[in-house]
């Protein structure tokens, strides 16, 4: 290769540090990448995961409270239910009761 071609070609090592080094690339400003650029890019995904996992969260939270209100009403109902069956109960323990006959005289066989 001749002495003057040495200069003109460049490697694409050569090319890509132009590249980086250059103020016109892609990013507008010289030094590649900036690292605050990269930041700003994971922070912005961060915030789209923090989002997301609120949402789920939310729903979460809302299928479950809709569970509770559900499962109250359930022990509401059989609350209710088992005050009834304590009322006829006891009104049968009041009856049976009232139609013992009244013994008198004491106990059975004494003397």
């Amino acid at each position: 290769m001749p002495a003057g071609d040495k200069n003109f070609a460049s490697t694409a090592a050569e090319d890509d540090y132009n590249f980086i080094n250059n103020e016109d690339n892609f990013f507008g400003h010289g030094g590649g990448m900036d690292i605050t650029f990269i930041v700003e890019i994971l922070v912005f995904v961060v915030e789209i995961l923090v989002i997301g996992l609120i949402l789920v969260h939310f729903h979460r939270l809302e299928s479950n409270t809709a569970a509770v209100n559900r499962l109250i009403r359930k022990l509401d109902d059989h609350l209710v239910e088992l005050d009834r069956n304590y009322k006829r109960i006891e009104k049968c323990v009041c009856q049976l009761l009232e139609s013992r006959p009244k013994k008198r005289g004491g106990l059975k066989g004494s003397g």
